[in-house]
C-alpha cells in the first residue's frame, strides 16, 4: 500500500497507529513516487484477463509475485508475451516451478526496494530457466498427500504461498486432477500472526467486516473467483477455511461449492444448526490416508451404543472391525506410506478413520470373523451410504510418550502429588540434554525421547554411525572421532529447543507413562474403576502390562477433578483366551458403573481423544476431586434450513469470540494467586467456560461472560520474546510451576540461526567444506568397502546429482515457507532437519501451525528422496548400496 502524507506530523501519527494494529513496517521509497499507474484498475483489470485464461498452477505464481510484492502488476504484465513463450518452452508444470521459484532468486525479499525495481523479471526468470534443472523424481508420493496453495487474508492485503506439501483428504480424491482448484484460506493479523482480541475497539465488527465479505461473496484471485466451501476441525481452530473455483473434470460434468456440497450425502440431523452443519461437513476435509474400498456388505449397523447409569455414553464413538479386515486396511495404509519394517507390519490394534458420514475409531476384535466392520449409532454424523473408501486418520502402531505441561503440573501439585519428583524428572531431562555431546548414543536417546528429527530417522542414524561405523563424537578430530559442523549445529538447535519446551511449557518427559488412544471394553469384562492396557517396544519388540494403580487424565486438564486413579488389571486377573489381551497400545475402559470415565477425564470421548497413563507413582495425587459435570450448551438453531452463508456467519463469530487460550492462561494466573488454587471459585467458573469453548465450534454459542479480572502474572507466563531484564510485569512465583520456570536461565536459550549464507543447489557444501574423505565416508568405506565395487556410472552419477539439486532446491523452499520471522531471514537446514524453529514468536498458535507443516513436509521429502536413491524395487542390495554411495 502506498500512502501519501502532508506533513512530518502525520506520517509520526500513522506511525504510532501502525504500531498499535501491528501494521507492516513503514519504509520510505522515492523510487515508487509516481509508480500509482502500475496499479490502477486498468493494469488491474488486464491482468486479472490474463490469468484467467492462464492453468492456475501458472497464475498463482504469477499472482503471488504481485501479491507478495516482488514485482508490479504492470511490470509482470510488461512480460506476458516472455511468460506465455516459457510456458510453450518448458511446459505447464516447469514453467509454474520456475516462477514459483523468483523468491529464491531474489536476495532482497523487502518489497518492492530499489534493488528489487532496478531488476527487470525477465532477467530473474532467464536466470531460473538457464540455470535449473527441470525437477525429477521418481517418488511417487505417500498416501494422503498433495501439493496445496494457500492464501493468507488480512484486514489491508493478500498473501500467497505454494504448493506446498500438505495432507489429502477425503474430499480432495474425489477430483485427483484438480487439486489446483482448491485453496486454503487462512485469516490473520498483518503480520501473518492470529487474529488477537482487542478490548480497545469494536472487535468483533472489526473481524466481521473485514473477513465476512471475503467468505459470502468469494475473492477473486488468479483470474477467477473462488468460493467459501468449508473447513476441517483443525483448520477452523488455526481461522482456516478451503474455498474452490468451478471447475470441469476430465468426465464433463461441472463443480462448484454448492454442487460439491451436495454430493457429500444428507444432513438432514443438523442442517437447522449451522455450526454442527459446518462441523460434519469438516468430517470430509480431516486429513487422513486412504486405504481400502468396502462393499455395503462388509458394514454393520447392529452394534449398539452402551450408556451409563447417568446417561453418558461408554461407548461413544467406538465400532469393532475383524482381524482379516484390519490386517487388509494396514498393509494399504504401510504400502502408501512407503513403511515396510518389521515392527510397522504388525496390524495394529485401533484405527482412527473417517468412512463417508461415519468417523471415530474401531477396535480389532479378535472373536469377529470375515471381513466385517461394525459402527455405532453414535460414530454416525450423517447419510453418505455411497461413501464406501475407509480413510485413516490415524492407528495405535506405536504408543505415544507420556509428557506433562503447565496446567497438568499446576493440578498435579494442588492434588498433592510429589513436587520434589516433577522437579526431578525436570532436572534428569536437563541432565540429558547436556549429555547430547558426549557420545552418538546419549544424542540419540535423547532425539528420541523429545521427538526431533523423526523426519530423518536421525536417532537410528546415530545409532548406526556408533555401532556399525565405530564413530563417535569427540573433541578432536581422530580415528573413529567425529567433530562434524553440521552435526554439532544440529546438536545445538535441539538442545535449545528442548530447553525452551522446558521453561516455557514445562514440556517434561515421564518415562514409563504413556498416551494412548481409548476404546471400549466390548466384551464386559472390565468392572467400574478399571482399565487395561499394554505397549509394545518396538526397539526389542517386548510389551509392557500396565498393572497396577496409575492415574489417569486427557489434556488439557483445567479442573481438579479431570484427572483420576484407576486399577490397571495384569494378564492373569482376565480370564484365559480374553479378547483385550490381543489389544496393544490402546487404553480400554470399562463399560460398568454410573459414569463414563472418558466423561470425567475433561469431557473425553472415544472417536479418537488420547489419554495419559501415568504409573510414576510418586506424580499420583493422593486424593481425588468429584469430576465436573455441566450442562450442555444448546446449540444455536435457526428456523429454515442453513445456508453456507450461515456457516460463513458462524466462522467470523467464531474467530471473533475466540478466547479458548485467554481462559487457559487466566487460570492458570488465578490459580497460583489463590490459597485454594484450582479449587477456587474463579478458576471452577473459567473450567465451566473451557467446557463451553471448546463445544463452541459444534454449538455455535461463543462464550460471552466477562472472565475474572488478572491483577498481575507469575513469571511463568512470561513470554519468550520477552527478555528476563524487562519482566518487571511479572513477580516471582512461589509454587511448582514458578520453581520450574526458573530453574532454566535464560542464558540458555539464547541461539540464533547461523549466519553462514545459504548457497543453493550446493549450499551444504559450500558451508562445510566435505569431501569424499571426511571421517564419516571413510568409516562408511571401511564398514562397507568389500560390498562396494567401485566403477564409474556416470549415468548414475548425473542422476543422483539431479535427485540431489532437486532436494536442496525443495529443502530451500520449506525452510523459506516456515520461517516465523515476518517474511525474513529463512529457517536455518538445521532447523529443518531437527524440525524446530528457534525463532522467538508471542503466537503460540502458529508456530505449532509452522512447526507441524515443517515436519510432514521434510518427512515427505526425506521419503521421497530415499525411494529416489534407492531407485527400482527390483534393484538388488548392491545396486542400491552403488547408487547410494554416489548420492553421499
Amino acid at each position: 500500500i502506498l500512502v501519501s502524507f502532508a506533513s512530518q506530523a502525520a506520517v509520526s501519527s500513522f506511525s504510532r497507529l501502525g504500531k498499535k494494529f501491528q501494521l507492516p513496517k513503514m519504509e520510505r521509497d522515492r523510487n515508487l513516487i509516481g509508480l500509482e499507474h502500475h496499479f490502477s484498475e486498468s493494469v488491474i483489470n488486464d491482468l486479472n484477463r490474463w490469468l484467467g485464461h492462464l492453468p492456475p498452477k501458472i497464475a498463482f505464481q504469477i499472482e503471488r509475485m504481485c501479491r507478495n510484492g516482488w514485482f508490479t502488476p504492470q511490470e509482470v504484465l510488461a512480460e506476458q508475451s516472455y511468460i506465455d513463450s516459457l510456458r510453450g518452452r518448458v511446459g505447464e508444470l516447469n514453467a509454474a516451478d520456475i516462477i514459483g521459484s523468483i523468491d529464491l532468486s531474489i536476495k532482497d525479499e523487502k518489497a518492492l526496494t530499489a534493488e528489487g525495481m532496478q531488476t527487470p523479471l525477465q532477467k530473474h526468470l532467464s536466470a531460473i530457466e538457464h540455470g535449473q534443472r527441470p525437477m525429477k523424481s521418481t517418488s511417487p508420493g505417500s498416501g494422503g498427500i498433495f501439493k496445496s496453495y494457500h492464501l493468507y487474508v488480512t484486514p489491508s492485503a493478500f498473501t500467497m504461498e505454494g504448493p506446498l506439501i500438505d495432507q489429502s483428504n477425503d474430499l480432495l480424491r474425489r477430483f485427483p486432477t484438480c487439486h489446483d482448484r482448491f485453496l486454503r484460506v487462512s485469516f490473520r493479523e498483518e503480520d501473518l500472526s492470529s487474529i488477537r482480541y482487542d478490548k480497545d475497539i469494536d472487535h468483533a465488527g472489526f473481524v466481521r467486516d473485514c473477513f465476512l465479505p471475503r467468505l459470502q461473496d468469494g475473492i477473486l484471485v488468479m483470474g477467477r473467483t473462488y468460493q467459501f466451501l468449508g473447513y476441517s476441525s483443525s483448520a477452523l481452530r488455526d481461522h482456516g477455511v478451503w474455498f474452490v473455483t468451478p471447475f470441469t473434470t476430465p468426465d464433463g460434468r461441472r463443480h462448484d461449492a454448492d454442487t460439491i456440497r451436495a454430493s457429500l450425502g444428507s444432513f438432514t440431523e443438523c442442517i437447522q444448526k449451522p455450526a454442527k452443519y459446518g462441523a460434519r461437513l469438516a468430517q470430509v476435509f480431516t486429513a487422513t490416508v486412504p486405504t481400502v474400498k468396502l462393499s455395503s456388505s462388509q458394514i454393520f449397523k447392529t452394534l449398539s451404543d452402551r450408556f451409563a447409569r447417568d446417561g453418558t455414553l461408554f461407548t461413544d464413538g467406538v465400532g469393532t472391525m475383524s482381524a482379516s479386515l484390519a490386517k487388509k486396511i494396514h498393509s494399504q495404509h504401510q504400502e502408501l506410506k512407503r513403511k515396510k519394517r518389521r515392527g510397522q507390519m504388525l496390524t495394529p490394534s485401533v484405527f482412527q478413520f473417517r468412512l463417508g458420514g461415519a468417523k471415530g475409531v474401531v477396535v480389532v476384535d479378535p472373536t469377529l470373523t470375515g471381513d466385517c466392520l461394525f459402527i455405532r449409532p453414535s460414530q454416525e454424523k450423517f447419510d453418505a451410504p455411497d461413501a464406501l473408501d475407509f480413510n485413516v486418520a490415524s492407528t495405535s502402531t506405536k504408543p505415544m510418550p507420556m509428557f506433562l505441561n503447565r496446567p497438568l503440573v499446576q493440578i498435579l501439585e494442588h492434588l498433592g502429588a510429589n513436587s520434589e519428583a516433577i522437579e526431578e524428572l525436570q532436572r534428569q531431562a536437563v541432565r540429558d540434554v547436556s549429555s547430547i555431546k558426549e557420545s552418538l548414543d546419549h544424542a540419540a536417546e535423547v532425539f528420541k525421547k523429545f521427538g526431533l528429527a523423526n523426519s530423518f530417522k536421525v536417532a537410528s542414524i546415530l545409532r548406526n554411525m556408533k555401532h556399525l561405523l565405530q564413530l563417535d563424537l569427540g573433541s578432536t578430530v581422530s580415528a573413529g572421532r567425529i567433530q562434524d559442523p553440521f552435526l554439532l549445529e544440529v546438536l545445538r538447535i535441539a538442545t535449545a529447543d528442548i530447553l525452551r519446551e522446558l521453561k516455557h511449557r514445562a514440556r517434561i518427559p515421564v518415562s514409563g507413562s504413556y498416551t494412548l488412544l481409548g476404546v471400549a471394553d466390548e466384551w464386559g469384562v472390565l468392572e467400574e474403576g478399571e482399565i487395561y492396557a499394554a505397549v509394545r517396544h518396538d526397539f526389542d519388540d517386548t510389551i509392557e502390562h500396565i498393572v497396577g494403580k496409575v492415574a489417569i487424565t486427557r489434556s488439557p486438564t483445567m479442573h481438579p477433578g479431570d484427572i483420576q486413579l484407576v486399577q490397571a488389571l495384569s494378564p492373569s486377573q482376565l480370564p484365559p483366551q480374553c479378547p483385550l489381551l490381543t489389544l496393544e497400545n490402546c487404553v480400554v475402559f470399562a463399560c460398568r458403573g454410573d459414569r463414563s470415565l472418558p466423561s470425567c477425564l475433561g469431557g473425553g470421548d472415544l472417536d479418537g481423544d488420547i489419554y495419559n497413563v501415568i504409573v510414576d507413582g510418586r506424580l499420583h495425587p493422593k486424593s481425588t476431586k468429584k469430576p465436573a459435570s455441566y450442562t450442555p450448551v444448546p446449540p444455536l438453531t435457526l428456523d429454515r434450513d442453513s445456508t453456507i452463508g450461515d456457516i460463513a456467519e458462524f466462522v467470523v463469530n467464531y474467530i471473533a469470540s475466540d478466547i479458548l487460550g485467554l481462559i487457559s492462561t487466566t487460570s492458570l494466573a488465578l490459580a497460583d494467586q489463590n490459597p485454594l488454587g484450582p479449587s477456587c471459585d474463579d478458576c471452577l467458573h473459567l473450567a465451566e467456560l473451557h467446557s463451553h469453548a471448546v463445544d463452541f465450534p459444534k454449538t455455535g454459542v461463543p462464550v460471552t461472560t466477562k472472565l475474572p479480572r488478572v491483577q498481575a502474572r507469575p513469571d511463568f507466563l512470561r513470554p519468550e520474546y520477552v527478555a528476563d531484564r524487562d519482566d518487571k510485569a511479572y513477580y516471582e512465583s512461589s509454587r511448582l510451576l514458578g520453581r520450574l520456570f526458573r530453574a532454566i536461565p535464560d542464558q540458555e536459550l539464547r541461539l540464533h540461526p547461523p549466519k553462514k549464507e545459504r548457497t543453493l543447489p550446493n549450499s551444504f557444501t559450500s558451508r562445510y567444506g566435505y569431501s569424499a574423505f571426511d571421517s564419516v565416508s571413510m568409516a562408511m568405506l571401511r564398514s562397507m568397502g568389500r560390498n562396494l565395487v567401485y566403477v564409474h556410472d556416470g549415468e548414475v552419477e548425473e542422476e543422483m546429482f539431479e535427485y540431489w539439486s532437486h532436494f536442496a532446491r525443495q529443502l530451500d523452499v520449506i525452510c523459506h515457507n516456515n520461517t516465523l520471522s515476518n517474511r525474513g531471514k529463512p529457517l536455518s537446514e538445521e532447523e529443518a532437519f531437527v524440525g524446530a524453529i528457534i525463532a522467538r514468536i508471542s503466537d503460540r498458535r502458529v508456530q505449532k501451525e509452522y512447526l507441524s507443516q515443517l515436519k510432514m513436509q521434510t518427512e515427505e521429502l526425506a521419503r521421497e528422496v530415499q525411494h529416489d536413491i534407492e531407485g527400482d524395487d527390483e534393484n538388488s542390495v548392491e545396486d542400491r548400496l552403488h547408487r547410494a554411495w554416489y548420492a553421499w
